[in-house]
């Protein structure tokens, strides 16, 4: 009984969660930008997509419109969020 327990315990993966940042998020977002003009906030997130993981990805967003990197517009109430790059306009 003992052997089939420690044969259990050697063929059970434990799944690591993916260890999300905002700053690996900052660089997928960057990415991104450098690769489409614009893109939606929900195509940055996985299938099964965690509050931590949204909550993060929020983050790195709000960061790159800080450093005037992108910009995001909402057009309507709880409509998709676009992302697109920073652009200046002039005064």
């Amino acid at each position: 009984a003992l052997d089939r327990a420690e044969e259990l315990e050697e063929s059970v993966a434990i799944a690591q969660p993916r260890r999300l940042t905002i700053e690996g998020q900052i660089k997928r977002l960057r990415y991104r930008l450098k690769q489409q003009q614009t893109f939606l906030f929900n195509e940055l997130l996985s299938e099964g997509n965690s509050r931590v993981e949204i909550s993060v990805t929020l983050l790195a967003v709000l960061e790159l419109i800080k450093r005037h990197e992108a910009a995001a517009a909402q057009t309507e109430l709880f409509g998709p969020i676009e992302i697109f790059p920073y652009k200046e306009t002039p005064s």
